[in-house]
């Protein structure tokens, strides 16, 4: 288990360590140690829950960017994709809604966000990614679990 005063998982990896995989945030039933070993969060102690909140609240800033850098460059190749198929004339589905048309002065705006808009998991994460890593990270599906787990 991890501990509090280690670096976070990844930082100066030796060739034995698996590489720190994001995803691990997109999910809520399994921590992945330094190793690569995949445990069930039903599984960890309290003490463990209790290190591991600690831990990811410790290094938030860290996983915060390397999060943020993976949805922008997604997002980012979703864009060009659409750019591309445009050229060509063909719509493509894997491109991301444009911003919804605004109403006049005072009426809210219609229309589906300027997110993924096919999965609402995904909406929220990157709605969070925008308040900053503190909300962020209180926000992925694994801190939630975690906090549940633990009645942090």
């Amino acid at each position: 288990m991890v501990g509090r005063d280690e670096p976070a998982h990844g930082a100066g990896q030796s060739e034995e360590r698996a590489p720190f995989d994001v995803r691990v945030f997109d999910q809520g039933r399994v921590w992945v140690e330094r190793d690569g070993t995949r445990r069930a969060l039903a599984t960890l102690t309290a003490v463990e829950l209790e290190e591991l909140v600690a831990f990811l609240r410790a290094h938030r800033d860290v996983f915060y960017l390397l999060v943020l850098r993976r949805e922008v460059a997604f997002r980012l190749l979703a864009v060009a994709a659409a750019a591309e198929d445009a050229a060509q004339g063909a719509p493509d589905a894997r491109a991301p809604h444009r911003v919804a048309q605004p109403g006049p002065a005072g009426t809210p705006v219609t229309g589906p966000m300027p997110l993924r808009g096919r999965d609402r998991r995904a909406d929220r994460n990157w709605a969070a990614l925008g308040r900053g890593p503190d909300a962020w990270l209180a926000a992925t599906p694994l801190m939630r679990a975690l906090l549940r787990a633990a009645s942090l």
